[in-house]
């Protein structure tokens, strides 16, 4: 019996070993938001592969993602918000309608070696080239994006380029003309004057 519990002992921990051998070692991704003045980075949702594993920024806007295989992913990061009583002037000088604002981080593709290493390239915006940035990640969110398109303001050419208001333009046009175009030599219509001036040639 002693024989038995030691050989199954040993057993156990050669399988143990073996699967400390054969499995390959896991990484943490981490990192830290920043952006412009008046933006929220606490909360925002940072995801890998459109959510395979998903987090949430912390008050000084860390964030870790434990226990990633290796592979290649790609992070992303929820836009930082601006509160409502927040003045756009002084978050987005570029930004010339008064809307409510928030900013955009970049996306990072991140590979995660057979031996636990982490390597990253930033993408800025979409379909900008791939630039090689650190582990920690620090990513500035500073492109300002709107919440929503805001109106376009009403103007006179605006309503004229209207095709509803073209058409209605033109319709009226045509009344108005047609009975100005029908009349010739204080008669009504074509047919009354062919009929004179045959009557003028007989």
């Amino acid at each position: 019996m002693r024989r038995c519990l030691l050989a199954l002992a040993a057993a156990a921990a050669a399988a143990h070993s073996l699967a400390d051998v054969t499995s390959p070692p896991l990484a943490t991704i981490t990192g830290r938001l920043a952006a412009r003045a008046g933006a929220r980075i606490a909360g925002l949702r940072v995801a890998l592969n459109g959510g395979e594993r998903v987090t949430t920024s912390r008050a000084d806007g860390g964030f870790t993602l434990p226990a990633v295989e290796p592979g290649v992913y790609l992070l992303e990061i929820e836009a930082a918000p601006v509160p409502r009583g927040a003045a756009s002037e002084a978050l987005a000088p570029a930004a010339a309608a008064p809307a409510l604002l928030g900013f955009a981080f970049p996306t990072y593709k991140v590979q995660v070696g057979g031996d636990g290493a982490v390597a990253v390239l930033e993408y800025r915006y979409p379909g900008a080239p791939k630039l090689p940035a650190r582990h920690p990640i620090e990513a500035f969110a500073a492109a300002a994006v709107p919440f929503f398109e805001e109106r376009p303001r009403p103007s006179v050419w605006g309503l004229l380029t209207n095709p509803t208001v073209m058409m209605i333009l033109f319709m009226g046009g045509m009344v108005v003309a047609m009975p100005l175009l029908m009349v010739r030599d204080g008669r009504r219509g074509w047919g009354g004057r062919c009929c004179d001036d045959r009557r003028r040639r007989t």
